[in-house]
């Protein structure tokens, strides 16, 4: 209230991080052949979103939570919590967005005396000597307040409404006229007379009173109150502080630019944010707003993206940028955009209680057209989506009208609904809710994995997902839709659901004590009683040593702090300890979940393997009968040190497991500030095998660029998924205290072996200190190591073998062959049918001069695991491409690489063997896809002939050439990822880097051609109608690749199957979801095909 003013408010790929630590010292030198990358190599160049935040300077900030407004500098006021708030969450997020700050623009402001108003008629304001606890009992139960000038004997005054009221919530902005003010009403107005003392007795009229100050008028507040007499015929006013009040242009003002973090940038919005004080001359803003023009403030959002307000530019630099609007209120929108108030009739919206909508008045659609013109932001002929969050606060959340324009204008801005904060943890919280939600907005992904390898009411699809900003890890659960499109809300975030698990009681995680007996080696990951002397069931001293260095390796004794951090403690991260004495630690304000980049996640829902009863001693099925009702598990490692295990259905963290290799990197994931370091980085393994005279199911896992090395873990029972049966769980570890052992990329098959024993078959990976590429064959009781030594590579010129795909030849589970690719491009085929282990050997040349199955061109690595499938005409078709990606150095275009089909018909395989085929073309589909047509050398097609095509026939291929290879056309283009058979083709995805801003790291194709011949194939469903026909032709022709629009993860395929008998056909469709660096899954649509996969090579189901 001032005199006629008034304002009331109601994965999948792998820069190289300068000053990564070094690898983990071994009792070997190391063949340093690879510079591992040690952050993603897609993430060359990151582009931070804008987040303009836009705060709510209107006077009605000046109050409580409740709506009592009091001195601007008291810290209970809404204005300043939410400044504390926004403060702790730009501090907190100053790395992971690009900050700015809007606000209401104001014509000038000035500090006024405010004085609480109370009002009634003649029978409600009365003096009185009757008040207990507010309430005068003797005067029809009224309100009463303390009489400020008590010498004409009352002590007390009445009253029936006041300005405190939630109807009201406002206060009298006038001069300083001392503790009090009285006021008569002016019949048939809203006049008062307004005196400055009351006199002796208790009359109320002009003889009553002197210092008299003539008479005031005034203006309706926000929520349109304005006293008026009759009925309203006695005020009188109380001092109770001060406050600002300034009239509204009817815009906003950019108060700091949205900007790169900077000591100065960062500083200047703490200072625009700090605690208001009654000083005019000082920066900080001044809640003096008379009336809330969000159309207008909104308005000035979108002129500032689209660089229209002079000398404050744009900050989008990048056609990718995203930019959000982060809208704190309290009030509803009551300022027009000229600076004048809306009318009651204006601000008015009406609930229809039959159909259960709201019809919203003029202001509020005014707001609404504002948010959707954010939407579709124009700068320099590009449309940008600039997205709202809105927190509405205070009392306006108790309001059902207010609470229908907020989520409104949010759903208008694209983020569902407002957030509502009642007090100051639930406006942290809303905070912190929405900083996690724009980085989930703009996060990259890793790879996928499925619970099902066919469409149901329960499919969901689980993807694992990063930010470079803080490191902050997601792991995912998506519906899949009947038409293979994963759902936009996912069911749940593992990452807040452990960060709801206490760090000591809620949280089991084991890790491994290598001087145990093997049976004894998992202990719980707490720091022993006596760090001098670990007891048998407590970590090992060497752990303890390495947790008591920081992360340049000096010894600071500070391992017990260090523990429960990486257990998930935050109390010594940065922002919630700034002045703690040593150690602090750095902030993880999103998760304590550490990022997921090239860990696929595994499913494990029930039995993996569909082997023979006759297989072993003990039944198969009845152990798979067994599994079938136990919770669905979800593993994935991560880079904070663990191997996660969450529950399928809920989120929440089972376990987690901290490897012994990488002990040496624990301590560098709590420097501040932190430098990106892989640790458990390896896709697991799981299998249901049978060791220790029955059926278990095991995970075995590598760390890739984290440390060398496998982990083994006994996953069967899910009741052991404890601390105080970390033994049952933890089995074996094998590291680089072996030669022959170095970072292993590829996941390990777990099968039986000739000799009855079932182990983990893998290559040995890259740096091992001997630097040869060797075939590792590891038992899964005992963690005991057979080996096959390609004798390829030495420690001056390193190898290593990559993923490993296995056969059976006598299809009955028992593995016979491997094949797997090297650094040096070599595709080898190890023989391992013998009983005897020492008769394993690579199965071409001599055990003294090995040879491979087949040697790529120059410069085409092969770190991708194969497929193989029978081929028609006896022996196996190996399928893989060709390229690397795991160097600091591997953005580079380097050379030409390849995907090949390679025939294993007993002999050694030549580059001139294979039919050249080639892509002739990129088209652009009606789909507005890109999409590659190749050649279809061997034999006549049933399209359009193109160059290429039809120069051998099929029978003079069969007997002339042993393969095909195709050559990837794009420049740095490669395959790093597996390859897979499915009906008779091959699909691949291949890599493009691009360290160029916006490129999401680079491109990506999904290929799919012929297995046999690497003709192009009816594969892909352009038409998205779950037929492969002629209407999905380009120009006549089968197309075989698509272009993804950024890094690619492996294809995982889901199937839809034909309809029941009865039912209305539906043809059977089969879709490839493939995660992607830019964070968004991408669905490829195909048939199922006519062809029998006739796959051979297994890998345990996912």
């Amino acid at each position: 209230m001032k005199q006629a003013m008034s304002k009331v408010a109601l994965h999948g790929a792998l820069v190289a991080a300068a000053g990564a630590a070094a690898l983990l010292a071994a009792p070997h030198a190391l063949a340093q052949a690879l510079n591992f990358a040690q952050a993603p190599l897609f993430l060359g160049t990151t582009v931070k979103p804008n987040v303009l935040v836009v705060y709510d300077n209107s006077q009605s900030m000046d109050g409580t939570m409740a709506g009592k407004l009091i001195a601007g500098s008291d810290p209970a006021t809404r204005g300043n919590i939410a400044r504390t708030v926004l403060r702790d969450t730009i501090t907190a997020y100053r790395s992971s967005f690009q900050w700015g700050l809007a606000s209401f623009a104001l014509r000038g402001s000035g500090v006024y005396t405010t004085y609480a108003y109370y009002f009634g008629s003649d029978a409600e304001v009365r003096f009185t000597n009757d008040c207990v606890a507010g309430i005068s009992l003797s005067n029809d139960g009224l309100r009463c307040v303390a009489n400020p000038q008590p010498d004409n004997g009352f002590n007390f005054i009445t009253y029936r409404y006041s300005g405190d009221d939630p109807s009201i919530n406002d206060v009298l902005y006038t001069g300083n006229y001392g503790n009090q003010l009285w006021g008569i009403g002016v019949n048939n107005s809203t006049n008062y007379q307004v005196y400055n003392n009351h006199l002796t007795g208790n009359g109320w009229a002009s003889g009553n009173f002197s210092g008299g100050l003539g008479t005031w008028g005034f203006t309706p507040t926000d929520a349109g109150f304005l006293p008026a007499t009759p009925p309203n015929s006695r005020m009188f006013w109380l001092n109770r502080a001060w406050g600002y009040y300034s009239d509204i242009t009817g815009a906003g003002v950019i108060n700091e630019p949205v900007a790169a973090d900077s000591s100065t940038h960062h500083s200047a919005l703490m200072n625009l944010l700090a605690t208001e004080t009654n000083n005019n001359a000082t920066g900080e803003l001044k809640n003096a707003a008379v009336f809330t023009p969000l159309a207008g403030v909104l308005g000035t959002a979108r002129d500032y993206f689209a660089n229209a307000i002079t000398s404050r530019p744009s900050p989008i630099s990048q056609s990718c940028q995203k930019n959000f609007v982060l809208l704190a209120t309290d009030g509803n929108p009551t300022g027009k955009t000229d600076g004048n108030m809306y009318t009651l009739a204006q601000m008015a919206n009406t609930f229809n209680a039959v159909t259960g909508t709201w019809t919203f008045g003029t202001a509020s659609n005014d707001v609404f057209t504002r948010v959707t013109a954010l939407r579709t932001t124009t700068l320099s002929g590009t449309n940008y989506d600039v997205q709202s969050y809105v927190i509405g606060l205070g009392d306006s959340v108790a309001n059902a009208s207010s609470v229908a324009t907020l989520n409104r204008m949010a759903e208008l801005g694209g983020t569902d609904a407002a957030y509502l904060a009642s007090d100051a943890t639930a406006l942290a919280d809303a905070f912190r809710r929405i900083s996690i939600d724009i980085i989930s907005r703009t996060a990259a992904a890793s790879s996928v994995s499925l619970n099902s390898g066919s469409l149901n009411n329960g499919t969901k699809v689980f993807q694992g997902r990063f930010s470079s900003a803080d490191w902050a890890g997601q792991l995912l659960a998506y519906p899949v839709g009947a038409t293979g499109e994963p759902g936009a809300t996912a069911d749940w975030d593992a990452a807040q659901r452990v960060n709801q698990q206490h760090w000591s009681t809620g949280r089991q995680i084991l890790t491994y004590k290598p001087s145990a007996s093997l049976g004894s080696r998992g202990v719980p990951f707490r720091w022993p009683v006596n760090p001098a002397a670990p007891a048998a069931g407590e970590i090992d001293a060497g752990l303890v040593t390495a947790l008591n260095k920081n992360g340049s390796g000096t010894v600071d004794n500070f391992g017990s702090q260090r523990l429960e951090f990486l257990r998930g403690n935050a109390v010594r991260e940065e922002r919630n300890c700034p002045s703690c004495s040593a150690p602090v630690f750095r902030n993880r304000a999103v998760s304590v979940l550490g990022d997921i980049v090239n860990s696929a996640p595994v499913y494990v829902g029930g039995p993996t393997g569909e082997y023979r009863d006759t297989m072993e001693s003990t039944r198969y099925s009845t152990y798979a009968a067994g599994r079938t009702g136990q919770t669905p598990v979800i593993f994935v490692g991560a880079n904070d040190g663990m191997l996660h295990a969450f529950d399928a259905g809920s989120g929440n963290e089972l376990f987690a497991y901290v490897p012994w290799a990488v002990r040496s990197r624990l301590s560098s994931l709590t420097s501040n500030p932190y430098v990106h370091l892989f640790t458990v980085d390896g896709s697991p393994s799981v299998g249901d095998v049978h060791v220790g005279g029955g059926w278990k199911t095991m995970l075995v896992a590598g760390m890739n660029a984290g440390a060398p090395g496998l982990y083994a873990l006994d996953i069967t029972n899910p009741a052991n998924f404890t601390e105080a049966r970390a033994s049952q769980v933890v089995r074996w570890e094998i590291g680089n205290e072996d030669a022959d052992v170095g970072h292993i990329f590829g996941r390990p098959i777990l099968a039986k072996m000739r000799d009855g024993r079932w182990r983990a078959i893998v290559g040995n990976g890259y740096n091992s200190a001997n630097g040869h590429a060797v075939l590792l064959l590891v038992d899964l009781e005992t963690g005991a190591i057979n080996r096959i030594d390609t004798k390829s590579g030495t420690s001056a010129a390193p190898n290593g073998l990559s993923a490993v795909t296995v056969v059976s030849t006598n299809d009955n589970g028992v593995a016979d062959v491997v094949y797997a690719g090297d650094l040096s491009g070599n595709l080898w085929k190890f023989d391992v049918s013998d009983v005897t282990p020492a008769n394993w050997k690579v199965a071409y040349g001599t055990t003294a001069v090995p040879k491979a199955l087949f040697t790529a061109a120059a410069g085409q690595a092969i770190t991708a695991r194969p497929d193989v499938t029978r081929y028609p005409k006896g022996g196996y078709m190996v399928t893989v491409g060709s390229g690397r990606y795991v160097d600091v150095g591997d953005n580079a275009a380097g050379s030409t690489q390849a995907m090949y089909g390679i025939w294993d018909n007993g002999s050694e395989v030549a580059l001139a063997d294979l039919q050249v085929q080639s892509v002739v073309r990129t088209s652009t589909a009606a789909n507005g896809k890109n999409y590659r047509l190749s050649t279809h050398a061997v034999g006549k097609p049933g399209d359009v002939l193109l160059a290429g095509d039809d120069v051998i026939s099929l029978t003079d291929y069969q007997a002339g050439k042993k393969g095909w290879r195709l050559s990837l056309p794009s420049s740095g283009e490669r395959v790093v990822t597996e390859a897979t058979v499915r009906n008779g083709r091959l699909v691949i995805s291949t890599l493009i880097p691009s360290t160029a801003a916006c490129s999401y790291g680079g491109d990506g194709w999904i290929m799919e051609v012929d297995v046999f011949t690497g003709n192009r194939a009816a594969a892909l469903d352009l038409t998205d109608d779950n037929l492969v026909n002629n209407a999905d032709y380009i120009d006549g022709s089968v197309p075989s690749g698509v272009q993804v629009g950024a890094v690619p993860a492996a294809a995982t395929i889901v199937r839809k199957p034909p309809s029941p008998p009865g039912a209305p056909a539906v043809p059977c469709a089969e879709y490839k979801l493939i995660n992607t660096s830019e964070g968004k899954i991408v669905r490829v649509g195909g048939s199922c095909g006519r062809v029998p996969s006739r796959r051979a090579s297994w890998e345990q189901l996912q």
